[in-house]
């Protein structure tokens, strides 16, 4: 699964049990589509594949980028994704193209619900940093698999931005958004402890203000308090401290690569 930078040490190395969290995306998950519909740093990705990697699922993950808007290059893509789990299926992608037409998709379909059947078990199919895609083909193929309800499956998007389609959603959905991956204040204090961090209740209320329970801006400030620096949070809005905690980004993420890679 190919990892985005909200996807920090912290969260990898720290993971937090979050209980209130965790049992809403249980509950979104009896819908045939779930989207995680959040700014970035807000740890969708991390959420979801916390969450997936402690249940039966078989998880398809496919983080989506620029250059998927052509829907050759989606498609070779998404069978490269799919060949890691379906050799056979992913060969019959790369044979058959991008589906341009409903007869084409109609052969994807039959070939992706015969592993599904075979399979005999409960696939998520994930479709990250979905926003990115603006063409309409690539968006009315995945607006077609959602029509084709397809079983023993859920279907998630992960995205800056909700509603993508122009037609209403065709399948039953549950939208998990900013309110729902905002830490609560025994979340903040959980994931301080994770980093051996052990404020008193009023420090933690203070980290937990400062940030206005935003995960990525919790991160940089939880790396700041492990290098000494006790002045990393103050108690004032999260629109004042964000130029801050964007300074903080600076320091502790970016400038730890090359230039070539900044």
């Amino acid at each position: 699964m190919a990892q985005n930078w909200n996807d920090f040490t912290f969260f990898s190395e720290h993971a937090c049990h979050r209980p209130r969290l965790e049992a809403l995306l249980s509950a979104s998950f009896q819908k045939p589509l779930v989207v995680v519909y959040a700014g970035a740093g807000f740890g969708k990705t991390t959420a979801v594949s916390q969450y997936l990697a402690h249940t039966t699922y078989r998880t398809v993950w496919l983080t989506l980028a620029a250059p998927d808007n052509i829907p050759a290059r989606f498609w070779q893509h998404m069978a490269h994704v799919f060949k890691q789990h379906r050799p056979g299926l992913g060969k019959k992608m790369e044979r058959l193209g991008f589906p341009e037409t409903q007869h084409m998709f109609g052969t994807f379909l039959g070939d992706l619900t015969e592993e599904l059947y075979r399979d005999n078990q409960s696939v998520a199919f994930v479709f990250d940093d979905v926003h990115m895609i603006s063409e309409p083909a690539v968006l009315d193929f995945l607006e077609n698999l959602l029509f084709a309800r397809l079983e023993n499956s859920n279907i998630v998007l992960l995205t800056r931005s909700w509603p993508l389609f122009t037609n209403p959603t065709p399948v039953e959905t549950r939208v998990i958004g900013t309110d729902d991956l905002r830490f609560s204040l025994e979340d903040t204090i959980a994931c301080l402890a994770g980093m051996s961090l052990h404020p008193d209740r009023e420090t933690a209320e203070k980290i937990h203000n400062y940030v206005a329970g935003w995960p990525i801006a919790l991160s940089l400030v939880a790396l700041a308090l492990k290098r000494g620096e006790e002045n990393a949070y103050e108690q004032v809005s999260l629109a004042t401290t964000k130029p801050a905690l964007y300074e903080l980004f600076e320091r502790e993420i970016f400038t730890q690569y090359s230039a070539v890679e900044q």
